[in-house]
Formats: C-alpha cells, sequence, structure tokens
C-alpha cells in the first residue's frame, strides 16, 4: 500500500493551514518531503515522529520548506536519547550545495552529536536514487531558487511532485500517466505575484495534467486567501481537466 499523508498543504502558515510538507509511505519507508516551521509537531499529530522518517527530501532553500530542518534533527537524535528509540540512517536528499547550509544552521544551534548517521545526496542535474523498492527520479523546476521535483515509481504506482515551479512544457513528460500529480498552484488570476513568485496559476497546471493524463491532481502551496475558497480553484480546474482534483487539508490521507 501507498499512502500520502499531508502535513500542510498552504504557502503560509494560518490557524487552519501549514506550509506544504507531506510524507509518502510505502510499506516499511517513510519519507518525508519538506520541512517547514512545523514539521516535527505536525508528524506527531498524524501519529508518525521524526524517528519514524527513513528519507526527507527538502526541494529548495526557502523557508517554508526549509526552515524546520534543524529541528527536525535535533528531535530525531532526543528520541533516542529520552526513548532509547531505534534509529536507522537517515538519507537527506537536495539540490546541489543546499545540505551543508542546512546542517551549517543545525550547527548554529545545537551542539550534541547525533546517535544516528546521515547520508546526504545532492541532486546536480537527474539523478535517480532507490530507497528499498521505491525508486526516485528527480528534476530541477523553474522558481526563484533552484528547486527539485521528482518522479517516485512504486511497484504499479506513479506520483510525481513539482514543488514550486511555473508552468514549463516538460512537466508533462514527467507526469505522463501519473497515479497523483502533487503540484504548486498559487491562485486563479495572479498573474503578476505567479511571474514574481515562479509558481504556476490554476489553469496552466490543470492543462499539464491534462494534457498528461494524470489519474488525479492535488493542489498545493495555495495562498491563504482561498482558504474556505478552495472551490475557485477547483472550478478554474475543471474547465480543463476531467480527472479527480483534490486540495487537501492538515492530517489528510491519499491512500493508492
Amino acid at each position: 500500500m501507498t499512502c500520502i499523508t499531508f502535513l500542510g498543504s498552504c504557502a503560509t502558515q494560518t490557524a487552519e493551514q501549514d506550509t506544504v510538507s507531506f510524507v509518502i509511505s510505502c510499506d516499511n519507508i517513510n519519507l518525508l518531503v519538506d520541512t517547514g516551521p512545523n514539521v516535527v509537531k505536525r508528524l506527531y499529530q498524524v501519529g508518525l515522529s521524526p524517528a519514524n522518517i527513513s528519507a526527507v527530501i527538502v526541494t529548495h532553500k526557502h523557508g517554508d520548506h526549509a526552515l524546520g530542518f534543524p529541528y527536525f534533527i535535533f528531535m530525531r537524535g532526543l528520541e533516542k536519547i529520552l526513548y532509547n528509540t531505534k534509529l536507522k540512517s537517515l538519507i537527506v536528499i537536495t539540490p546541489s550545495n543546499l545540505s551543508s547550509e542546512l546542517f551549517k544552521i543545525f550547527n548554529i544551534y545545537y551542539t550534541m552529536e547525533l546517535p544516528f548517521s546521515i547520508n546526504t545526496i545532492e541532486i546536480d542535474s537527474t539523478n535517480s536514487v532507490s530507497l528499498d523498492k521505491m525508486k526516485l527520479t528527480f528534476f530541477y523546476v523553474h522558481h526563484t531558487v533552484p528547486t527539485i521535483g521528482f518522479v517516485l515509481n512504486y511497484k504499479d504506482k506513479k506520483i510525481v511532485y513539482s514543488s514550486d515551479t511555473i508552468s514549463f512544457k516538460q512537466m508533462v513528460n514527467y507526469a505522463d500517466n501519473a497515479d497523483v500529480l502533487i503540484h504548486s498552484v498559487l491562485g486563479v488570476k495572479e498573474k503578476t505575484l505567479s511571474k514574481i513568485t515562479k509558481i504556476a496559476l490554476a489553469d496552466e497546471v490543470a492543462k499539464i495534467a491534462q494534457n498528461a493524463n494524470v489519474k488525479q491532481l492535488i493542489i498545493v502551496h495555495f495562498l491563504p486567501t482561498y482558504i474556505g475558497k478552495e472551490d475557485i480553484i477547483k472550478s478554474v480546474i475543471r474547465k480543463y481537466y476531467d480527472g479527480k482534483i483534490v486540495i487537501p487539508k492538515p492530517g489528510d490521507k491519499i491512500i493508492l
């Protein structure tokens, strides 16, 4: 079984929502994708903990995706000290040069010797990484800083994550016949802000999903002004895409 558990799906933190982060669970592997400021608490709220995580992907160095990383590492070590939790080596995957920056920040705030080993993998261009039977193929997207997306293949399932990006043609190839495409959508008509932030709008992502024959489109990174008004985004997407549309809330699970 493959399960995607959302810890947050908004562009910002609010009383109801949190920044984009989710866990993909495939049998005995838990892959944490992005580590926003509230990631540790959100893990506990869905019945997980830092000790349960096998690998972490930090897609880029914006705070809503990376600021929780040092505390996540600290708490993983603390769980070992407090509860004698069995910890396996942690795999950390980032764009080029980002992992060293993340651990520099960790070392500023924490002096503890970690009771687990860390294997860092930095993605130079298009790299494939295998986690047990889970295969990840990474690619760079078009955002304001170097940012990676990925294709995850596990058994007969295909999950694609865009991270933060504008619309670009090659995404159709990456998402081809995906069971799930998780794609950032800023909103529906914020063209100027979309150009500044380099994050796509709803109609652009809908066309990608339709052209790629995606079975299920999951929308993340929407502006907080759409909380409670998610149907506005869905109605625009529905004009161009006839598959299933999901805009998740923290704690929502997608079972494949």
